[in-house]
């Protein structure tokens, strides 16, 4: 019975076997002791045994052939059933069977787990009946009726140089091969050509039991023998041993290289917390999975390629937990250990891989390096088991296909050496279970045969002498034959058949089939070895498992042994209710650090009807940031989807420019300065405004610039693309790229304005002229051009100026005038002259205006004279001549060209009076008096009009003496002295002049004096 049958909750399934003739309807346990020497010769072909009975059921009908007898029993919903089987022999034969009762049954509710016993369409492999479920599945979720082994199950693991087996009937664990690393669990590291049983945990004789998986690795690309051995116990524990190289996961030191015995796998590295609810094992060279019943995945072991799928690429001795978010939040249905990669079979029927890829074995579509993540193969979505061979990957699907991937010799499409990184179909149907070896791969099919493909050099692929190379597309087997079960090993194959032999093919090198002969590296003849049901493990007489039929001869005899089969025709409802629409993820964004509340109202049908259905968490929940799993239930049917509350990016407001800005700076070039006209804005749910925290860069080579402020960026003409990223306090960020275009529309300007220019001309030709007009454009200079040229020679007239900055255009005037020119005027006062009519001077002779111009020459003679004071007009020379008066007279000289143009000179003409007067003694220059009669002893003497005295030809009336004229002050002089009298003359100029004379008073004569 598989696993899956037998773990399934016991209903009132009775199936009572009667047998006719001379024997029994039961045997006692000393009868079935007589049996234990059939010997392999009883395991002969099922047809012809069925020849030598007749068979009758009750309840049921029974049939018999290649499969043995098999008796089919109709089975409606929730309804137990019973039936009763006679078997006769005839031609002188008896039949008898080894049991009264068998098991009861139940189907499973694993829809397309080949694990829990229903894989392929309208297989053997399930009995549906029972109160609790109602029919089992095939892979394409069909209700069918099945056939179940009611024998016990024995399961095999082989690798490329050791192999173990469980026995059935108490979960022993038998293993032969290599021992160097204890590799076989006996304590003693003595390889061993036959089976011997593993022992227990602990010390002591005692074997283990209870094993419930197995699964044993070897590295073959070790020279010398090596390998681990593991497996999970009915406890929920599990048990590994052999080389300790990480592994084991029994977290003991690696300096310890050998474990004899087995030893718990433990879950942390002090190696205090052993693995529970192991479900399956998996195991390579390099690696073991572990799997465990509530769909998680523990990995030990090499780690170089990141095949352990812990995100690292850290050796681990020790069972660590694969992150369930690594996988999706999926739990895992099956798992396989490859040589360095590794794959899972997911509850949402996909497979996801991780390690090495350098074959493609990964199915990503494409070769590659390592993976450290986990990731689904491309284009499986229906998957019900998955196994890795060495670089190679092969997935069992609904419907009973097969795809493959990887090493194209082991794909099974004639791919040869090739790498196949994208799955392909190999198998369109009927495969119910797959086993996949290094390099070759053998799949179950449900008529019971086998079919292979890949690598056969060892005679692994069961094809017999000569082995061929290899098989490039899957071929039938023919020395497999009434399979049970299929075990590939890493250079060998063997099958477990419903009479509990294993037959094996392929490499024995190191006794790894449990046979001593041949040891070699190729078998292409089936090496068989009955699996013991218990007791000691020496010799050939082993208890056959139970149910079957013996057929004796009339001697009593046994002549051959029947397989005793139960099929349930079951008619049942085996469809679920059906999430409708189906569970998906749900996507929100936080509205706040504590997450968000999230509403959703998933429904589900069964056949059309409504079916209530529950979700935990509940609709309305608070969620946490991040992904956590909703678990839904409707019914028998069980969903899941994600609720993700991510930390929404922080929002940018929709402010970015969409017109271009003005160039408004010239500094370092034209450009614009955006302070003030756009500051970019962010918020988000969490920290609300984020507009501080934004930063910029340029695009083009990511340099951070600031928008305002004294470092304000200066965005030139043109387009620049700017990056503007916020991060908000949970890490979250984001950014918006901005193209901010600045145009130039505002002209440059004369700076000053243009101005007319008037020269006057220096020669006949004109005269040259020197200018430089000045622009600015934003508060920058501009570089002027002007035409002509500043310093050409300009003609006299007027002549336009254009002058160009930028896009601005200007002109202005240059006028080069023949204008007279005077000479200076006189800058030195001019002596009076004449007093006539008044003291001044003519000028004439001492002062003319002389004046000229480059087209007429001397225009002297053109020159008339004004007095600035009345506009008079004077004359300089001539009989007319101006007397100037004393002091300043400012004149006008004026002249006019031929041209017309006039031209005036200022002057003003300084007269002064220098010249003294000229005084003139009249007479003689004594004056000679006679003393008046004595007794008077002074005279007074008058002489006022002495003198004369003139200035500039005009007499001057006003003379002083010195001392004074006696009429006028009544001087008197001494008696017979001499005295000197000064006349002075004053001018109006103030200048004074002198002459002297003399006044000598005489006594009369006769008088002496006194």
């Amino acid at each position: 019975m598989r696993s899956g049958a037998r773990m399934a909750r016991a209903a009132a399934l009775l199936l009572v076997l009667y047998a006719a003739g001379p024997a029994v309807a039961s045997r006692s346990p000393a009868t079935l002791q007589s049996f234990a020497g059939f010997g392999r010769s009883l395991l002969q072909d099922q047809t012809t045994c069925c020849g030598l009975v007749d068979a009758a059921a009750t309840g049921g009908t029974v049939a018999c052939g290649a499969s043995g007898l098999v008796l089919t029993v109709p089975s409606t919903d929730f309804a137990a059933i019973t039936a009763s089987l006679t078997v006769t022999g005839k031609a002188g034969n008896t039949a008898t069977t080894n049991s009264a009762i068998l098991e009861s049954l139940t189907c499973s509710n694993r829809f397309g787990d080949a694990t829990w016993g229903s894989a392929g369409g309208a297989t053997t492999l399930a009995v549906a009946a029972g109160t609790d479920l109602t029919c089992s599945t095939g892979t394409d979720g069909s209700c069918q009726g099945l056939v179940d082994r009611i024998s016990p199950e024995s399961k095999t693991s082989i690798s490329s140089r050791h192999s173990c087996t469980i026995r059935a009937t108490d979960g022993a664990v038998l293993c032969s091969g290599n021992n160097l690393y204890g590799n076989l669990g006996t304590g003693p590291t003595t390889p061993a050509t036959s089976l011997v049983a593993v022992l227990a945990p602990g010390t002591g004789s005692t074997i283990l039991t209870g094993a419930t998986q197995i699964a044993v690795g070897a590295r073959i690309d070790s020279i010398s023998p090596s390998g681990q051995s593991c497996a999970c116990l009915s406890s929920g524990e599990a048990v590994c041993w052999g080389q300790n190289a990480g592994p084991l996961a029994v977290a003991i030191p690696l300096t310890t290289t050998t474990v004899r015995r087995p030893a718990y796998v433990m879950t942390d590295a002090a190696g205090t917390t052993r693995l529970t609810n192991c479900k399956f094992v998996s195991a390579s060279g390099n690696t073991t999975l572990f799997l465990t019943t509530t769909g998680d995945v523990y990995a030990a072991g090499r780690n170089a390629y990141s095949e352990l799928g812990l995100g690292t690429t850290t050796l681990t001795n020790w069972a660590a937990q694969v992150p369930r978010s690594s996988l999706g939040n999926r739990a895992a249905i099956s798992i396989s250990a490859g040589w360095r990669h590794s794959c899972a079979l997911l509850e949402d029927h996909r497979v996801a891989c991780v390690g090495q890829n350098n074959w493609g074995q990964l199915g990503r579509g494409a070769t590659g390096l390592p993976q450290s993540n986990w990731a689904n193969v491309v284009g499986i979505t229906d998957a019900i088991d998955v196994k890795c061979g060495e670089v190679s990957t092969c997935a069992l699907r609904q419907g009973g296909k097969v795809s493959c991937w990887g090493y194209g010799l082991a794909v099974g499409n004639s791919a040869g050496l090739a790498a196949v990184p994208t799955p392909v179909e190999v198998l369109p149907g009927g495969a119910i279970s797959l086993s996949v070896g290094d390099r070759h791969v053998c799949a179950l099919m449900s008529d019971g045969s086998v079919t292979c493909w890949g690598n056969g050099a060892n005679g692994q692929l069961g094809a017999g002498a000569p082995a061929p190379s290899n098989w490039p597309t899957p071929q039938t087997s023919p020395q497999f034959v009434g399979a049970d079960s299929i075990h590939a090993g890493a250079l060998s194959t063997c099958i477990i058949t419903g009479l509990g032999k294993r037959i094996c093919t392929g490499s024995n090198f190191s006794g790894q089939l449990a046979s001593s002969t041949p040891i070699a590296s190729i078998n292409t003849s089936p090496l068989e070895t009955v699996i013991p049901a218990s007791g000691p493990l020496a010799g050939s007489t082993f208890a056959l498992p139970p149910p079957f039929v013996v057929v004796s001869d009339a001697a009593n005899a046994p002549v051959c042994l029947l397989q005793l089969s139960v099929k349930v025709d079951a008619t049942c409802d085996n469809t679920p209710p059906v999430f409708d629409p189906a569970l998906e993820d749900i996507n929100v964004d936080a509205t706040s650090a504590a997450g968000a509340v999230v509403i959703y109202d998933p429904t589900a049908t069964n056949d059309g009807v409504p079916v209530t259905v529950t979700c935990a968490p509940a609709s309305g929940s608070q969620f946490v940031i991040g992904s956590t799993p909703v678990t839904c239930t409707a019914g028998v049917t069980t969903g899941t989807f994600n609720v993700i509350v991510a930390v929404a990016a922080p929002a940018f407001a929709a402010n970015a420019p969409t017109t271009p800005f003005e160039a408004n700076t010239n500094t370092p070039y034209i450009g614009a300065n955006l302070d003030g006209l756009y500051a970019p804005s962010a918020s988000d749910a969490i920290d609300g405004d984020l507009s501080a925290s934004i930063e910029t860069f340029l695009v083009s080579n990511d340099q951070q610039i600031f928008l305002s402020g004294v470092e304000a960026y200066i965005f030139p003409l043109g387009s620049t693309q700017i990056k503007n990223t916020v991060t908000n306090s949970l890490g979250v960020s984001s950014e918006e790229f901005v193209t901010i275009v600045v145009v130039d529309t505002t002209p440059p300007v004369f700076d000053p304005a243009l101005a007319n220019i008037n020269v006057p001309a220096t020669s006949a030709a004109g005269a040259v002229v020197t200018y430089n007009p000045t622009a600015t454009n934003n508060g920058g200079p501009v570089a002027v051009t002007c035409a002509p040229t500043s310093g050409s020679q300009f003609a006299i007239g007027t002549t336009l100026v254009t002058c160009t900055a930028g896009v601005t255009t200007g002109t202005f005037n240059v006028t080069v005038t023949s204008s007279p020119t005077f000479a200076p005027g006189p800058t030195s006062p001019f002596q009076a002259t004449t007093s006539t009519p008044y003291v001044g001077t003519s000028v004439a002779g001492l002062y003319a205006p002389s004046a000229s111009d480059p087209k007429d020459g001397d225009l002297s003679a053109s020159i008339k004279t004004f007095l600035v004071s009345t506009n008079q007009q004077i004359f300089l020379s001539g009989a007319s001549a101006y007397i100037f008066p004393l002091g300043s007279t400012q004149i006008k000289n004026t002249v006019t060209n031929s041209f017309g143009v006039t031209a005036e000179q200022l002057v003003t003409i300084v007269v002064v009076d220098t010249t003294k007067p000229v005084v003139t003694v009249t007479g003689e220059s004594e004056i000679l008096v006679t003393q008046a009669a004595p007794p008077a002893r002074l005279r007074t003497v008058n002489y006022a009009d002495k003198c004369t005295a003139t200035d500039l030809g005009k007499a001057i009336n006003t003379i002083t003496y010195s001392p004074p004229s006696g009429s006028q002050v009544g001087t008197v002089f001494p008696v017979g002295q001499t005295t000197t009298v000064t006349c002075t003359a004053t001018d109006a100029a103030g200048n004074t002049a002198t002459g002297t004379f003399t006044v000598r008073v005489r006594r009369p004569p006769g008088q002496d004096g006194k």
